[in-house]
């Protein structure tokens, strides 16, 4: 894996973040669903969660003043040919969330709609990052 810096105006990073946090919620979902009924409440009970998790966060509104807004932050990339595994897609989401947390937190004097932007994306973030992606074989 190796790490690229990424550029992109603060409204479209959020919403490419969350529609990826809901590729992923769909991806556990279906992974639930193909779970055979047996193994539901054990290893399929974690995919459930994962799903729950991202599945059914909407991207937030984002203020016009600040939607055009530059931002940049690491992103992790596959190497070669190879593609990335749900937690570096995840962080990937997480990374551009938090680089508008840092831009947000450097505004002197922000309104009330960039507040609320502000709380939501961190208490998304956060929730994001705890989501466990686990193991996908023995379906």
């Amino acid at each position: 894996m190796r790490y690229q810096h990424t550029d992109d105006l603060l409204g479209h990073a959020i919403e490419e973040a969350y529609y990826e946090i809901s590729v992923l919620g769909g991806e556990m979902r279906e992974a639930y669903e193909g779970t055979p009924e047996p193994l539901k409440e054990g290893a399929g009970r974690s995919r459930e969660v994962a799903a729950d998790l991202l599945e059914d966060s909407p991207p937030p509104f984002v203020p016009a003043a600040i939607e055009k807004q530059s931002i940049t932050w690491i992103e992790k990339r596959p190497i070669s040919s190879r593609k990335l595994f749900r937690p570096a897609r995840r962080d990937n989401a997480t990374s551009a969330l938090r680089s508008c947390l840092a831009f947000l937190a450097k505004l002197d004097t922000p309104d009330e709609a960039t507040i609320r932007l502000r709380e939501t994306l961190q208490q998304d973030a956060d929730v994001f990052d705890t989501v466990f992606f686990p193991g996908m074989t023995g379906r």
